[in-house]
């Protein structure tokens, strides 16, 4: 979304008095700003209509008190002009990026909260007194939209792997970012992930670095989070949580308007080096991982570990299952992408792990473990950022979600399985890895013919679970990690790609893999 630099008006005003004075201020200032003849609506009618059309619009000023429709009186109350300020802030397709709220009956309404609510839902918002007086403000918010335009965005291409696209709100939001600080003239950014939820949408994750004037360079390195605007509140004040717990986390800016929100966070470690993903990491010669992944793997631990206290707590198996999985959706799943065939493919001697499932919904055995106050939420694949400065290599936590408290080694088993099933790769790591899922205990992998990503797969993962059972028993965690298995094979029902996983099958082959292992840990049969 790149507006042109002419700037579009819409006056909405119904005193023909008050059309005059815009005209003169509109017309004197073409002098200094590069501006199109003001568009005009009259009444509440008029303004729908031409802010419901596919039409830009940099600057539009709104009148509280507006006839309904042509050839008649103004209302006496302010509601239609409130209303058209909401139309403008859900103008998600053309984004108004400055709005002034210039009325004489400002007394009508909650002036304190009008204010606040223009301010925050635009990026240059104003309530003023209607006057004779206003070629000033009116100027301030052109040169706001000349700012606004000037901004420059690069957003590299994706290569290899497909991304959506970058909405026009999602661009508005990202200049917001950039506004923030007059230092800041653009973005240089690449894609880092992006998911999608059947409920909330698309969650679009760049990585970058701000471009700053006056030839200072670049800032550190940064991740924007792009997200839906319901629920942003509580994301942001779940990175405010990780800022006071982990001293990696440092929050650059929070923006919500329209139906998008933005989270950027500055990168963890020196930000002089670009973060990698684990993606990019696990891809390397294990050669010169070897001696780096256990300690990566104790990092992240160690950084889930702070985020809350852990306590004694004892619950039956089934509440200790995620809540929302669907039986029939699990066994539709496991149908469609046949879970059958890939147990015979790859001589898996389990029955279906839909069968496990309806055994531990019913299983009322109490299970005790720790229970960590507050968790990451979703410590997925992705949210891990990797440095790798002057020979070290480090990893860091970030992008906290959901997080409420539970079973203090959730957020690893998410780890261990989105690392399995989540990788942009086709070298097939599931399979690779089965020996970590022998009955009873982990065996060494047969790594005569493995890949390098299978390898440093194996390593990392055997790397967190023994990290991991040091705070938590064997059959507490492969719960978890089925738990999560599952979550993963009914999150296919919305899509493959909208889940991250890349190869379908291997998502049943891990849920029968986690369901035999949870089944020799416990000593149960799986006849």
């Amino acid at each position: 979304m790149s507006y042109p630099r002419t700037i579009q008006t819409l006056v909405i005003e119904d005193e023909p008095g008050s059309k005059e004075y815009f005209e003169a201020v509109f017309d004197k200032l073409k002098s200094s700003h590069q501006i199109a003849p003001p568009h005009w609506a009259f009444c509440l009618d008029d303004a729908k209509t031409l802010l419901g059309q596919d039409r830009i619009y940099h600057l539009v000023t709104v009148d509280l008190c507006l006839p309904e429709q042509p050839d008649l009186p103004p209302s006496e109350s302010v509601e239609f002009g409130l209303s058209l300020i909401r139309e403008c802030v859900n103008r998600n397709g053309y984004p108004v990026p400055a709005l002034l709220v210039i009325s004489g009956h400002l007394g009508q309404a909650r002036q304190q909260d009008l204010t606040e609510h223009v301010r925050k839902s635009f990026a240059y918002g104003r309530v003023l007194v209607k006057s004779d007086h206003l070629e000033e403000e009116i100027e301030q918010a052109l040169s706001f939209v000349e700012h606004y335009c000037d901004v420059g965005i690069h957003i590299k291409d994706g290569g290899t792997t497909p991304f959506p696209t970058i909405s026009p709100r999602e661009e508005d939001i990202l200049r917001q970012a950039v506004l923030v600080d007059r230092q800041r003239i653009g973005l240089d950014l690449r894609w880092w992930s992006a998911g999608y939820e059947p409920y909330s949408g698309w969650t679009k994750t760049l990585m970058g670095r701000y471009l700053l004037d006056e030839g200072r360079g670049h800032s550190l390195y940064t991740f924007f989070k792009l997200a839906a605007a319901e629920g942003a509140d509580n994301v942001f004040r779940e990175a405010e949580v990780m800022s006071q717990k982990l001293k990696h986390v440092k929050i650059v800016a929070t923006i919500i308007a329209g139906d998008r929100s933005l989270l950027a966070t500055q990168s963890a470690g020196s930000g002089n080096s670009p973060p990698l993903s684990l993606d990019d990491l696990l891809s390397r010669p294990t050669s010169g991982l070897a001696e780096h992944l256990p300690r990566i793997a104790v990092e992240i631990v160690n950084q889930i570990a702070a985020l809350g206290d852990r306590t004694p707590d004892q619950r039956e198996i089934r509440q200790l299952l995620w809540r929302h999985h669907d039986q029939q959706r699990l066994e539709t799943q496991w149908q469609q992408r046949g879970g059958d065939q890939v147990l015979a493919q790859y001589g898996v001697s389990v029955t279906s792990p839909i069968e496990l499932y309806k055994a531990l919904v019913a299983d009322t055995s109490v299970l005790r473990h720790d229970r960590q106050g507050a968790l990451h939420g979703d410590l997925n694949y992705t949210n891990i950022a990797i440095e790798d400065y002057e020979g070290r290599i480090s990893a860091f936590v970030f992008d906290a979600s959901g997080s409420e408290a539970g079973v203090c080694i959730r957020d690893l088993a998410t780890l261990e399985v989105t690392a399995l099933l989540h990788q942009q790769s086709d070298e097939g790591v599931v399979a690779a890895c089965m020996a970590l899922y022998a009955d009873g205990h982990a065996t060494p992998m047969d790594s005569r013919e493995a890949t390098d990503r299978q390898r440093n797969t194996f390593m990392l993962i055997q790397s967190i679970r023994e990290a991991a059972l040091r705070r938590a028993t064997p059959d507490v965690y492969a719960l978890m990690v089925l738990d999560q298995a599952l979550l993963q094979l009914g999150g296919l029902s919305f899509g493959s790609s909208y889940n991250k996983i890349s190869n379908m099958r291997d998502a049943c082959l891990l849920a029968a893999l986690a369901s035999r292992w949870y089944r020799a840990i416990r000593g149960t049969s799986d006849s």
